[in-house]
């Protein structure tokens, strides 16, 4: 059986829920794009906010209390095509950058095995399995829903951190030129 992991994982043939809660999107973010937040969710909302010209909305989301208050105002928010073309991206650097920022994040990511199943079970089509946690780790992938988008992001993510880079023999002038590089890749 394929491991499945998310806010509820199965690992092993048993199921467990809550466990990796900082792979949620309303866990913690320290910073990016240049700004702290509350949460993933907050980074996230804002930017769509304001690549689709809706400061009214950018504000409110700034001022929220929670990453819940920053989703449903985010809710309210007209996807323009191009926030579309943009949305899956833009979730791509925030999640990099909260590995960056949470070591327990990295190490779960880099130490799931070889097709592990990311879901991200809420009911969201888009981002999710469309499925509550139960549904979600007991109905096959193929039959979710929802595209779970989210799921397959980290696992994509977790395949990047598993694939260790072939030794290359570079010259010391090369290697010196290339130090710090990591800090541009996810």
């Amino acid at each position: 059986m394929a491991q499945l992991i998310k806010p509820i994982y199965i690992k092993d043939n048993e199921l467990y829920k809550e466990e990796n809660e900082r792979i949620s999107n309303f866990d913690l973010l320290e910073a990016i794009f240049g700004e702290n937040f509350k949460s993933a969710e907050q980074a996230y909302q804002l930017t769509k906010a304001i690549r689709t010209g809706n400061l009214v909305a950018a504000d409110k989301i700034r001022d929220a209390k929670s990453a819940l208050e920053c989703k449903l105002i985010g809710n309210t928010v007209t996807n323009t095509p191009q926030w579309r073309d943009e949305a899956d991206n833009v979730m791509e650097k925030i999640l990099c950058a909260k590995i960056d920022q949470l070591k327990e994040m990295n190490d779960l990511l880099a130490s799931s095995r070889p097709h592990t199943i990311f879901a991200h079970s809420v009911y969201d089509l888009y981002w999710g399995t469309g499925l509550d946690s139960e549904k979600t780790a007991h109905t096959a992938p193929d039959a979710w829903p929802g595209q779970n988008k989210f799921g397959k992001l980290l696992q994509r993510l977790a395949d990047k951190r598993r694939t260790k880079p072939r030794s290359v023999s570079m010259s010391r002038a090369v290697k010196t030129r290339q130090q710090g590089i990591d800090k541009y890749t996810c």
